[in-house]
C-alpha cells in the first residue's frame, strides 16, 4: 500500500499538470507544450524511482509520511512546467 500510494500519488499530479500545460498551449504557436511532454518522457520515470528508492530506504515510516515525501519530490516537474508556462505568457515569447 505504501508504495501504492506514494509512487501513485506523485504520478497523478505529474501526468494532469503535464497534459493541462500541453492541452492549455496547443495551437499557440509556441513550443512550450512540447518541452513539457518531453520533460515528462524523463521526469516522470526518474521522480517515480526516486520515490522507490525512498520509500524502500524508509520503509519504517508511516504511511502519511511517504504520500507527503513522494508529492513534495513530485512537485519538481510540475513546478517547472507551470513555470515554463507563466514565463512565456508573461514575457510573450
Amino acid at each position: 500500500m505504501k508504495y501504492l500510494a506514494g509512487i501513485g500519488s506523485a504520478l497523478l499530479l505529474q501526468v494532469a499538470v503535464t497534459l493541462l500545460v500541453i492541452r492549455v498551449t496547443a495551437g499557440g504557436g509556441s513550443f512550450v507544450g512540447l518541452i513539457a511532454f518531453l520533460s515528462a518522457i524523463y521526469g516522470i520515470p526518474a521522480t517515480l524511482v526516486v520515490n522507490l528508492l525512498l520509500i524502500r530506504i524508509f520503509s519504517q515510516k508511516p504511511l502519511k509520511t511517504h504520500v507527503i515525501r513522494s508529492l513534495l519530490v513530485g512537485l519538481v516537474l510540475p513546478a517547472f512546467q507551470l513555470g515554463l508556462f507563466a514565463a512565456v505568457k508573461y514575457f510573450r515569447l
